[in-house]
């Protein structure tokens, strides 16, 4: 039991215990007949119970579906699956996650880890603590959010704020796509999960200079940096992401 002066509210227990559930691929309360809500989709059910026989009442072990759909072959078709997949358990149900924003031929994408807390409540990315901070990194560089391409890794809070290994992987696929599909020649990474998951090396320390990205033939230089939420707790950091874009300032097209 919590002491009173540490007891969470009751709404943030209860939204915690949804998303912990829905993580999980529960989307009904009760059922007549008991099911693996983890196998994968389009599974006969006799299959189902065959490989996990409950006979002696045991609770039965699923892996939990990965997606396996042919990865999408437009922006549009990218920017779709992210906002709509329900597999994509991570990013929270479809009408919580933020879409994309600016412009998608803009030659400087800006890709982040996923949004802070609230944006989905004002329908768009950095738009809290944060957005200040973000909107000042871009003046630095002669822009404005309707002159670049700002897109999250995962459009949705993650339950925990971490996307885990395997999750990483299934959203890193479609975030090589979104940046491959974009209009971009220049990209800007602001967090560790993006970090991983287009330049696939670990996030620290920061990887230096120009970086390359070459996914099925798209080429694109990469420069990676500090989510804005971490500048934020660590001031003294701001130094790093001001040398980081030094390449930026130099490189993109007015």
């Amino acid at each position: 039991m919590f002491p009173d002066s540490l007891r969470p509210a009751p709404e943030a227990v209860l939204r915690s215990a949804l998303l912990w559930w829905h993580a999980a691929g529960v989307d009904v309360l009760v059922g007549d007949q008991p099911h693996a809500w983890l196998t994968a989709p389009g599974a006969p059910k006799d299959e189902a119970v065959a490989a996990h026989p409950q006979s002696d009442g045991a609770i039965p072990t699923v892996e939990r579906p990965r997606i396996a759909d042919a990865e999408p072959r437009s922006l549009d078709a990218v920017r779709e699956r992210l906002l709509s997949d329900p597999r994509l358990a991570e990013a929270g149900p479809p009408g919580r996650r933020i879409a994309s924003s600016g412009d998608p031929a803009s030659p400087l994408m800006v890709m982040i880890d996923f949004p802070d807390e609230g944006d989905a409540e004002r329908g768009a990315l950095l738009s809290g603590a944060s957005a200040a901070l973000f909107d000042a990194m871009l003046a630095a560089l002669g822009r404005n959010r309707s002159q670049v391409y700002l897109a999250a890794l995962c459009p949705g809070c993650p339950p925990g704020g971490i996307l885990v290994a395997d999750a990483l992987e299934r959203y890193a696929a479609l975030a090589r796509a979104h940046v491959a599909f974009s209009g971009s020649e220049h990209v800007l990474l602001l967090g560790s999960a993006a970090i991983r998951a287009i330049l696939e090396v670990d996030a620290l320390p920061l990887p230096q200079g120009l970086q390359l990205f070459n996914h099925h033939g798209a080429k694109k230089a990469i420069v990676a940096g500090l989510a804005v939420s971490t500048l934020l707790k660590q001031p003294k950091l701001k130094g790093q992401i001001w040398a980081a874009m030094q390449p930026l300032r130099m490189g993109i097209k007015a």
